[in-house]
């Protein structure tokens, strides 16, 4: 396959916890859409610079390898692309990124871009959850890693940003002026909770593709449903060391998932609460951008001014 076709026509670019891992998975599944193996490649975020990231502590991060930086990586990434019309990734950190729009247009200047949107106050919660139960946020309390944000920001930290990521408006307008208006579609979370096979048709027509194909929607992924009640016992059950190969040697695949079902579910704890007065803090900080994000999307948000 010439090399100019081992490229995406189309990136999911974001936002984080707002169901773009639900729509990797559905689009993948459509017979004229191939998806990258790497749901989250993030290459246009630092491409062809092995990254350098720090932690809420401070500390480097060995967490190079999640990002795929090599260009010649990132080609292969869609080497087994055949017939399909379109081809995508879905890194929904690019979103946020001041350099991957620009990257992005040097690279696949036709690109189509999808952006999916979340209530910023609720995404940044539904953040801050992610990354406790994974094991990646130590402090415990909401409102305090709010404080820390700034702080973290400053000294390099490239995770744990919950407030900084939920000014779409100022995000968006980083694409529109580079990107012509009809090379992006942007999308409302509450579509995709209220009528994910309408939203799913959209998302299929602007990339070209049958928007009559029926999709599975009945699972979502990546839900945020608790906190484990041991964060090293969780890292276990996800692991691939010598005791899981081990196991997946002696026990037959529907055991083994059985098993890992059941441990999960003793292990999952209550999820945090949102404090109503986080919730008003963070609305009032992005008041003024979500009155502009509704004039630049034309869609009413008025929902998302609600504390």
């Amino acid at each position: 396959m010439h090399s100019a076709s081992q490229l995406p026509n189309f990136l999911i670019i974001g936002a984080v916890k707002a169901g773009t891992s639900s729509i990797y998975r559905y689009l993948k599944t459509h017979p004229e859409i191939y998806m990258s193996p790497v749901k989250e490649p993030r290459y246009f975020v630092f491409p062809g610079i092995r990254p350098h990231l720090i932690g809420p502590d401070g500390k480097p991060l060995n967490d190079f390898m999640r990002f795929v930086w090599r260009l010649e990586d990132y080609r292969r990434l869609f080497a087994g692309r055949t017939v399909e019309k379109a081809a995508g990734e879905a890194s929904p950190q690019y979103l946020y990124s001041e350099t991957a729009p620009g990257a992005i247009r040097e690279l696949i200047p036709d690109a189509r871009l999808i952006a999916i949107l979340r209530d910023p106050a609720d995404r940044a919660f539904s953040n801050f959850c992610h990354t406790r139960r994974d094991g990646n946020e130590p402090l415990p309390d909401f409102a305090a890693a709010l404080e820390a944000e700034d702080a973290r920001i400053a000294a390099g930290c490239w995770f744990n940003q919950y407030r900084n990521r939920g000014y779409y408006s100022r995000q968006l307008k980083r694409y529109l002026e580079i990107f012509p208006r009809e090379q992006m579609l942007i999308l409302l979370y509450d579509d995709l909770v209220s009528d994910c096979d309408r939203l799913l048709a959209q998302i299929c027509a602007f990339l070209g593709v049958d928007d009559t194909f029926k999709f599975d929607t009945s699972v979502r992924f990546n839900v945020t449903v608790g906190m484990p009640r041991s964060v090293a016992f969780r890292k276990f059950l996800h692991s691939s060391g010598p005791a899981k190969r081990l196991l997946r040697a002696l026990l037959p695949d529907s055991l083994r998932l059985a098993l890992y079902r059941r441990f999960s579910a003793l292990n999952m704890g209550p999820k945090p609460v949102f404090e109503p007065s986080v919730r008003k803090e963070l609305v009032s900080a992005f008041r003024q951008d979500i009155l502009e994000l509704e004039k630049l999307i034309d869609r009413d948000l008025s929902a998302w001014l609600r504390c």
